[in-house]
């Protein structure tokens, strides 16, 4: 078996049988037609990516597969994930959210039905980064906030735990990890560099501001593409805010343990 996941539509789940697998449609019927119980192990999670479609061939498939919604225009459709709630009885569910303007009211919903999140985040300008922060702000600090919202989580865990991160990786986007198929049947090595091939680095390599960026370690120049003009500096502020908090509560902790100690001394 390929160590790659392959990102598939339904109807090529017979050439990648044996595979790991993330199998995508638009209408759920073609999940339950296309994957036999035997391919159901190889799958990390299945993509529904028209949410018109309705539940119903899901409700009694495939229990405990993890199913991944796909917003096509959040600010628009965020409503529909109201019809989807009912999922969470025989399934995880994640809603992808791409990071366009309005975006967060899908965002607080998908939180409020109790579904994790990922922000499908290109290189956001400073009112999207406005509408980030204030998210951020709720993940941190909103202790109603019960489900994860990716990439925040992944980052705040590794500088608490200091482990270093792969945006790629988190994101679903690093080419040695992930490979995605086309509709055509076209294997792409990443979405956000198309059919080029590309390592971790490959768009920060000569890029100044990557140079000497403090978080290069885990971004590894992510929000470099497509324009690697662009400016991280709002980036970078959520960036900052994260390990700040991740720092603050390992201080917090190391005071409580030494005041237990001093307590038993």
């Amino acid at each position: 078996m390929s160590s790659l996941t392959y990102n598939i539509p339904a109807a090529m789940v017979g050439s990648f049988r044996g595979q790991k697998l993330i199998v995508r449609a638009k209408d759920p019927s073609e999940l339950v037609q296309n994957l036999l119980l035997s391919d159901i192990k190889d799958v990390a999670f299945v993509q529904l990516t028209d949410l018109n479609a309705g539940t119903e061939p899901l409700v009694g498939w495939g229990e405990g597969v993890p199913v991944d919604l796909v917003l096509d225009e959040p600010s628009a459709n965020f409503a529909s994930l109201y019809s989807y709630s009912a999922l969470q009885h025989k399934h995880p569910v994640r809603v992808t959210v791409p990071v366009r303007p309005g975006f967060s009211k899908a965002v607080r919903l998908a939180l409020a039905l109790k579904f994790a999140v990922k922000l499908d985040i290109g290189q956001p300008d400073a009112l999207l980064i406005a509408e980030l922060t204030s998210l951020l702000d709720l993940y941190l600090h909103r202790t109603t906030t019960e489900q994860p919202i990716e990439f925040f989580h992944c980052i705040f865990l590794s500088f608490y735990r200091d482990e270093l991160a792969s945006l790629w990786q988190i994101q679903e986007e690093d080419p040695d990890l992930y490979c995605f198929v086309a509709d055509d049947g076209e294997k792409v090595s990443s979405r956000r560099m198309g059919t080029t091939t590309v390592d971790a680095g490959l768009a920060a390599k000569g890029n100044a501001e990557c140079g000497w960026c403090e978080f290069f370690d885990r971004c590894r120049g992510f929000f470099k593409l497509p324009d690697p003009d662009y400016d991280c500096g709002g980036i970078k502020s959520l960036f900052t805010t994260l390990r700040n908090e991740a720092k603050g509560i390992q201080a917090d902790l190391i005071r409580y343990e030494n005041s237990r100690h001093g307590e038993r001394v």
